[in-house]
């Protein structure tokens, strides 16, 4: 936007190279495109009326290449350096001090309107009550407009509104007028030019984070999570030993048994407690003992948890008495039943010629019920002592 509006002039795009995470990959051939590429260390010092797009670290280990380097890579080499922070692009420009003083129009973060403030829950004269405030002459932090949005005139001073609309309205106005905010601190950074000052675009309210929220509450987008059933079954050994394109050092170690096992470990660690049963259940355990019973024990932390008033843990644990161990009663208990009329239907019918097969139904039917019986005590006092439960830690 300030670009088109020539608010920025004679903009340099470059390249940032986190050198101190480069040593912690095989870097000898980005290591060469980088000395051939690099910039010399005054570019990174600002001269008046000049900005970086993202703050610049003026330590050493940050290395500035121009944007050449990009092209020298390849593309799989471009991701893996840009999902490790190893490096990034950054800009520098001139700002115009002759546009800089016009007034701009912006097409989003720029206004407010009454549903904004009626979305936050806050009643219909309230929010007309604190529209009316800030707009008052002798605030003059609002200015209507005739479509019904306002503008903002000066800094955010919510001094005037009761105490208790201090912080949600400044939250609120800060998100509203994000990029009105940004403009005005860098019209005051020009008019302080002859002093060392400097200026970034760091906006203090990421217009576009609400968004991922708003997302993600609405079932549109879903946080990353691990799958039981795939981390069970897969194959982590065949896995990594055909690990390509990668600059990681010493990417033998993943052959290793114990790699796998550790990979293994956390990522069952991460997976949802919930699909590790087949009919999950939950219990509260003493948060003291439990941590005290971990590898490391953790007393000092156990105490901290304790005294802020946490003293128990929600375990979770397999169900004994679910619907589908009644059902299976239900059904093996009918079947002994049965058994058992059949065989004495079979025995007065056939005026004892038919004990044989009588006393085999009969008998099986006995045998049936007590063993479901038997097992149904087996499941029912371990779940009295405690027994079949599985910390997840």
């Amino acid at each position: 936007m300030l670009k088109n509006a020539k608010v920025i002039k004679d903009e340099i795009e470059f390249i940032v190279v986190n050198t101190q995470k480069l040593q912690l990959i095989e870097h000898s051939t980005i290591t060469n495109a980088i000395n051939t590429h690099k910039i010399d260390d005054s570019f990174k010092k600002l001269k008046s009326m000049e900005i970086f797009q993202y703050p610049l670290s003026t330590e050493e280990n940050n290395t500035l290449c121009s944007i050449k380097f990009y092209s020298d890579l390849k593309s799989h080499e471009k991701q893996y350096l840009e999902e490790r922070g190893i490096y990034s692009m950054n800009r520098k420009a001139m700002i115009n001090s002759e546009q800089i003083c016009k007034e701009q129009s912006f097409s989003k973060f720029d206004s407010l309107n009454f549903q904004d403030l009626t979305r936050l829950k806050i009643a219909d004269d309230e929010a007309m009550m604190i529209l009316e405030s800030l707009s008052q002459e002798k605030v003059n932090v609002l200015a209507e407009q005739s479509n019904g949005k306002y503008k903002l005139k000066n800094h955010i001073d919510c001094s005037s509104l009761p105490i208790c609309y201090h912080d949600v309205i400044a939250a609120l106005l800060n998100f509203k007028f994000a990029y009105r905010l940004a403009y005005m601190h860098l019209q005051e950074y020009s008019k302080a030019k002859e002093t060392n000052s400097k200026f970034y675009f760091q906006l203090i309210s990421n217009p576009y984070q609400r968004l991922i929220f708003d997302l993600t509450e609405n079932s549109i987008i879903e946080d990353s999570y691990v799958v039981y059933t795939k981390v069970q079954s897969a194959d982590f050994k065949k896995l990594l030993s055909h690990f390509q394109q990668t600059l990681a050092r010493d990417r033998v170690n993943l052959i290793k048994e114990q790699s796998n096992d550790f990979i293994k470990k956390s990522l069952d660690r991460l997976c949802c407690g919930i699909e590790k049963f087949e009919t999950p259940d939950c219990s509260f355990t003493s948060l003291e003992s439990t941590l005290k019973a971990q590898e490391n024990s953790a007393i000092v932390e156990a105490a901290w948890f304790s005294l802020n008033g946490m003293e128990d843990l929600i375990v979770l644990q397999e169900q004994p008495y679910s619907w589908k161990f009644w059902r299976n009663v239900l059904i093996i208990s009918s079947m002994a039943l049965a058994q058992i009329t059949i065989g004495a239907l079979i025995e007065i019918s056939t005026v004892g010629i038919g004990t044989y097969a009588a006393s085999f139904c009969i008998n099986e039917g006995i045998d049936h019920f007590l063993l479901r019986l038997s097992r149904s005590i087996l499941v029912f006092f371990p779940l009295l002592k405690g027994g079949y439960t599985q910390n997840l830690s």
